[in-house]
């Protein structure tokens, strides 16, 4: 592994990642609680030691105008002291659904909130929601979403994969969760599930909401096991 100038070892560059169930299904609910709206939240999870991002959990954040406001300051600064009493984790990427339908950039307040996670952990991911693949097909088949690998070249710049994207000029094909997490998500939404996912801009006006979501994640732990015909084996996203 190459080392920094100061002798010290240089961190491994994230060139892939996994993901659980549980984050896929909860950023698509987030979504789907506020159609109309451009939502955001972060990742729960740990970094491999050999490049690969796991990811966990999701924690929504908001769902009213994105920027760098002071409220989000205070919940990353909440969500680190959560982090703290849970071993190995941390929070390794950021999510992001644009307002509206045809819009499903990376745009600077994504980049914006994600440079500020890297300073934090540089193997940060980012992903964004796809607007246009928010259908029940598109959801069945886990493909309603675009991760964002950090550039090895510049702190700055990103790389992208995107599921079942034919107009990508990258030729890896990412199924980007568990193949029960389609389904699940499915049947969640059918049964109005996203109506009972807080984020942290409804925790802000009613503190005794959960933005943890902890009753909401056992809900989607057994719906997966429902859902599964057999191992729930997490879906690998790699760089080419």
């Amino acid at each position: 592994m190459a080392e920094s100038e100061s002798g010290s070892r240089a961190p491994v560059a994230t060139t892939s990642a996994k993901f659980d169930t549980l984050p896929y299904v909860k950023m698509m609910l987030h979504a789907a609680k506020y159609p109309t709206s451009a939502v955001n939240g972060v990742f729960f999870g740990h970094m491999d030691g050999a490049g690969e991002v796991v990811v966990e959990d999701a924690v929504p954040l908001f769902h009213s105008p994105l920027n760098l406001s002071p409220m989000l300051e205070v919940a990353l600064l909440q969500l680190d002291s959560h982090c703290q009493s849970l071993p190995s984790t941390q929070i390794v990427g950021y999510y992001q659904a644009n307002e509206t339908s045809d819009s499903n950039a990376l745009d600077s307040t994504a980049s914006a909130i994600t440079s500020q996670l890297k300073k934090n952990n540089p193997g940060s991911i980012a992903v964004m929601i796809r607007n246009d693949k928010m259908n029940t097909e598109e959801l069945a088949n886990g493909a309603a979403m675009a991760v964002f690998f950090p550039s090895k070249s510049a702190s700055d710049q990103w790389n992208v994969w995107t599921s079942k994207d034919t107009t990508t000029s990258v030729s890896t094909t990412i199924l980007p969760a568990p193949s029960t997490a389609g389904a699940s998500l499915v049947s969640l939404l059918k049964t109005n599930t996203h109506t009972r996912l807080m984020d942290f801009d409804d925790h802000l006006n009613d503190v005794t909401l959960d933005w943890l979501n902890v009753e909401l994640n056992k809900t989607i732990r057994e719906q997966r096991v429902s859902s599964s015909a057999g191992a729930d084996s997490p879906t690998t996203t790699h760089r080419k």
